[in-house]
């Protein structure tokens, strides 16, 4: 396998159960009525990776959902604890192959879009590293040694980044982060093909009125594009962006078939 994974029972259950809370309200939304009151904000992983992972989902995401519009996409920052030693992408990723299993990544648990950056990062590396599941701000165990290195928010990272705790090494969005222009994406410090993020979006039950549709679309793309709203955003490397209902479908189509590859190449089954 080309993944290793080591898991922490107490935490993991956390995540499960955080899980299950996503499908739960998923169902709900399905078996709403389809007048445009009761929608799903749905995190990209939920969409592409619970269908994946869970064997017994109640619903289908292409066949019980009418997408609507992403909403918002943000990347992640991968840092290393100062004593790991690499101080560039490369460096890391020459290390990790001469020393498979040694390096820790902190996660917060199977399925969760922190571990599926590192599961991508494998993939796309040909690296084996090790995912430990830890619960609150997952950049903490890197500051303090537990873990080598975690794909972290830039709001859980970047104060530790100014205070030269971490190091940063990469993003891994398809642009560099404005708080932090000097550091490269993971395309530009040599991984090809590699980009993660996580993304939001709205769907609706499948029936809603293709005339609801349209008006819920347009009030959010008008909303979204608020300069002070906009500005908020950019300053957590947060990107406000809309679609059109197919672009949205095409989205979820793609990030399926990417994520069910990396999955079950990593003998990654199903979590029930």
């Amino acid at each position: 396998m080309l993944a290793s994974t080591r898991l922490d029972t107490k935490t993991t259950k956390v995540e499960f159960i955080n899980c299950l809370k996503t499908n739960i309200a998923a169902a709900l939304v399905v078996h709403s009525p389809k007048d445009g009151y009761t929608l799903l904000r749905g995190l990209g992983t939920q969409l592409t990776v619970n269908p994946i992972l869970y064997r017994d989902l109640s619903y289908s995401v292409d066949k019980d959902f009418t997408p609507i519009s992403l909403i918002a996409e943000a990347g992640f920052v991968l840092v290393a604890n100062p004593k790991v030693p690499a101080k560039s992408l490369q460096e890391l990723v020459a290390y990790a192959k001469e020393h498979p299993g040694k390096l820790n990544v902190s996660t917060a648990g199977v399925g969760s879009p922190l571990y599926l950056a590192n599961m991508l990062f494998m993939a796309r590396t040909g690296t084996q590293t090790v995912n430990i599941t830890y619960a609150g701000n997952t950049a903490l165990p890197v500051l303090t040694g537990e873990a080598d290195m975690v794909f972290g928010s830039l709001s859980s990272s970047l104060g530790f980044i100014k205070a030269n705790t971490v190091r940063p090494l990469a993003v891994t969005g398809t642009q560099r982060l404005g708080p932090l222009p000097d550091v490269p994406t993971m395309t530009e410090a040599g991984v090809p093909g590699y980009v993660m993020t996580t993304w939001h979006a709205l769907l609706a039950p499948a029936g809603t009125p293709a005339s609801v549709v349209q008006k819920l679309h347009d009030a959010l793309v008008k909303a979204l594009a608020a300069p002070d709203l906009q500005a908020f955003a950019a300053a957590r490397g947060i990107t406000l962006e809309t679609s059109t209902p197919g672009q949205l479908q095409q989205r979820i189509h793609d990030d399926t078939n990417m994520w069910t590859k990396v999955l079950r190449d990593s003998g990654i089954g199903k979590l029930n």
